[in-house]
């Protein structure tokens, strides 16, 4: 009788114990090993995304380039914005919305100029084109029409203008055909980044003649065509059709901490403090991270569950 209690506690010290500790420490090491799967799936994606952004980005300044050493642009310019003899004029030109109808229009744009301008704008990455002649005035504006379908127009404008275009007046004495990238801007249709680049008349140089181009990237562009397949719900046929993957949310955040880019349309152009206070901590360390691509990853809670966010820089 006496003896079997005993046996008893030293089963249960060196039995049952040492199995309750080895399936703690597995949960342990369990759960680090799907968080370090995790983290390494996310940095990949982070990291795809950022290589992808940048590719874009430069892939559309080299179209701004193309664009500014064309032919009928450069030449257009040089003759001060005039039609040209023999270029004739096509009846589709629309103005942009809220501006009174310029019948001028259609004579004033020649046909190769325009047909240059629209294969460029009509990419989906730029919201508008503005050419600023050799004496610095504005030829025209053009705009995507706002339904960007395979058969839609540029809507042009060539009178009533509200600005001079918002050219970089860098852009005056600049040397080589390089665009001049200004900082993000919110614009009525979005987060925008606003380039200037000179069209040269002739040879380049601090004190050739040169018109102008100002045209305005939407970042939202960018960052829809780099993220989008990461953020499809499951049954979409995207990655997320695996049930067992988690969501997730994307986030681009400026240098004063609003965001320029959500995965939810509804929290862009705010401050994240205001938009997500829940994210702080992370868009703390975010805008901390080095220049040189630096990043990083943290945890956060969020609506009663727990969140990995791996951020990169820009």
């Amino acid at each position: 009788m006496g003896i079997r209690p005993k046996i008893f506690l030293i089963y249960l010290a060196l039995g049952v114990v040492p199995v309750l500790v080895l399936i703690y420490v597995s949960n342990l090491n369990s759960v680090d090993v799907v968080e370090a799967m995790l983290r390494d799936d996310l940095e990949r994606d982070a990291a795809a995304i950022a290589r992808d952004v940048e590719a874009r980005q430069r892939e559309q300044e080299a179209s701004l380039v193309a664009l500014a050493r064309s032919t009928s642009l450069r030449d257009y310019v040089q003759q001060g914005g005039k039609q040209q003899p023999g270029t004739p004029a096509q009846a589709s030109l629309l103005l942009s919305e809220g501006v009174t109808p310029d019948a001028s229009a259609v004579d004033t744009v020649p046909g190769d100029v325009r047909a240059d301008v629209s294969a460029f704008i009509k990419n989906k990455y730029y919201a508008s084109v503005t050419c600023l002649s050799v004496g610095r005035q504005v030829l025209f504006r053009v705009e995507p029409d706002v339904h960007l379908t395979e058969n839609s127009s540029p809507r042009y404008q060539t009178r009533d203008f509200l600005s001079n275009g918002n050219a970089d007046e860098r852009v005056w004495s600049v040397a080589e055909r390089v665009p001049l990238r200004a900082p993000l801007a919110r614009e009525p249709r979005g987060m925008i980044v606003r380039y200037t680049i000179p069209i040269f008349t002739a040879e380049e140089g601090a004190s050739a003649q040169r018109g102008a181009l100002v045209a305005d990237m939407k970042v939202d562009a960018l960052f829809s065509e780099s993220a989008g397949s990461l953020i499809e719900p499951a049954g979409t046929g995207g990655r997320t059709a695996d049930v067992a993957l988690p969501p997730r949310i994307i986030v681009a955040l400026d240098s004063k901490g609003t965001i320029i880019y959500h995965s939810n349309d509804a929290l862009r152009y705010q401050p994240v403090s205001s938009a997500m206070p829940s994210f702080k901590v992370v868009a703390d360390r975010m805008l901390q991270a080095s220049d040189d691509g630096g990043g990083g990853w943290a945890f956060y809670d969020s609506t009663g569950s727990r969140w990995l966010a791996v951020y990169r820089r820009l």
